[in-house]
């Protein structure tokens, strides 16, 4: 395996280890693979390899070259390529160095480019990025955005806002374009950072204000109800039919039935009033004080004030009568009705007279029962005088 004077030069690598021409050390038949020249001492130029480097190396890492002889990548393939040679594009929508890559949701499920990951052909609705693996904000119907800024095209869905439409409504908005204010009568929050209602379908948060209800707190209490949740009833004593009182705060919409006061109607008329709105007066009561809704007078003797008589002491006294519940006569000084005298000297004049007619009504009467009790006094006191006075009889002398 040497050649040249004195065979001093060692052959090259020549083809099967066949050795060179002892003279001139050329290799009869050719190089070993990987390695080329007249002597066969030189390895393949980069990016050759095999026998007679005939053979072109695959897509090896940043052009680092292959083996001379067997044609492997010593770094690897660059992004995109697989195999032994690193000449086999990556394949089952797969990219990137060692085809570890995923491709993203590229338009109409086509691969992407295999050494970058990129879509061709645009990323599916609803997806962004140079490898469409990003995903818009919440367009409109889901529809697509501008793949590499991520604008909705078409608009975002309710309750959405911005370019990229990845921004809740603002506060107090809700629905499509966030053009839409929350109901008035949401519960308002203490926080300034938390909305009345869902930036979405608008319902209230922390529910309604007092007197209202439902998801949108559209409908006001009914049916007699009000305050928070419509959970308390109107005072019974409300004026009206059906919604007697404020759904916020009970106050009695049509005032109170007769006889009640106050702006729930939960407080008995005042004393000395009664009726509808406490109006009425019972003034002629003689005690000024009456049943709250009827009027009539407290129980008294007597009920009423001189010259006025009935329940509710309202009536006048008839003609020729006078004084409290019209119990007194003055028939006898009468004129056109009205009594002549002052109502005093009547009442001495009726007193008198009263007690006259009751000494002539009642002492025959007395007389009836004293008088045979006085006989019977007369005759037993006469028996027994007379038995005092009556002298014994004298015996007779023998």
């Amino acid at each position: 395996m040497t050649y040249g004077e004195n065979c001093a030069l060692k052959c090259g690598f020549c083809l099967a280890g066949l050795g060179c021409d002892t003279v001139s050390g050329a290799c009869a038949e050719g190089c070993d693979t990987g390695y080329q020249g007249f002597y066969c001492n030189e390895k393949c130029m980069a990016m050759t390899y095999g026998e007679n480097c005939a053979l072109k190396c695959g897509h090896c890492l940043t052009g680092s070259g292959c083996d001379s002889v067997s044609g492997a990548c010593a770094e690897g393939c660059d992004p995109g390529y697989q195999g032994f040679y690193c000449n086999e594009i990556c394949n089952n929508k797969t990219f990137g160095r060692n085809c570890s890559g995923i491709c993203g949701h590229c338009r109409n499920d086509t691969a992407c480019v295999p050494f970058s990951g990129s879509c061709d052909s645009g990323c599916e609705a609803g997806y962004k990025g140079l490898t469409c693996t990003e995903t818009c904000g919440l367009c409109r119907e889901n529809t697509d955005c501008d793949q590499f800024n991520g604008t909705c095209l078409n608009g975002c869905q309710d309750g959405y806002q911005g370019e990229i439409c990845n921004e809740t409504c603002n506060i107090g908005y809700y629905g499509e374009d966030c053009h839409l204010r929350c109901y008035e009568h949401c519960a308002e929050s203490t926080s300034m950072t938390m909305t009345t209602c869902h930036h979405v379908t608008g319902e209230c948060l922390i529910g309604c204000k007092d007197g209202w209800i439902g998801k949108h707190c559209e409908t006001a209490c009914f049916n007699g109800t009000f305050g928070k949740n419509c959970a308390w009833k109107c005072n019974e004593w409300c004026a009206g039919e059906s919604q007697k009182c404020d759904p916020r705060d009970g106050l009695c919409i049509n005032g109170c039935i007769p006889g009640f006061s106050g702006s729930h109607c939960n407080m008995y008329c005042d004393q000395g009033s009664y009726g509808e709105r406490c109006l009425k007066s019972c003034e002629k009561c003689f005690l000024k004080d009456c049943h709250h809704i009827t009027g009539h007078c407290a129980h008294s003797e007597p009920l009423c004030e001189d010259g006025y008589r009935g329940e509710k002491c309202d009536k006048e006294c008839e003609p020729c009568t006078f004084g409290p519940d019209c119990r007194y006569n003055c028939s006898n000084q009468c004129f056109n009705g009205k009594c002549i005298l002052e109502s005093k000297d009547i009442k001495d004049d009726t007193s008198q007279r009263d007690n006259k007619e009751f000494f002539e009504d009642f002492l025959p009467i007395i007389g009836g029962v004293v008088s045979p009790f006085l006989i019977i006094l007369t005759i037993i006191t006469a028996y027994r005088i007379g038995k005092c006075c009556k002298r014994p009889k004298r015996r007779p002398h023998n």
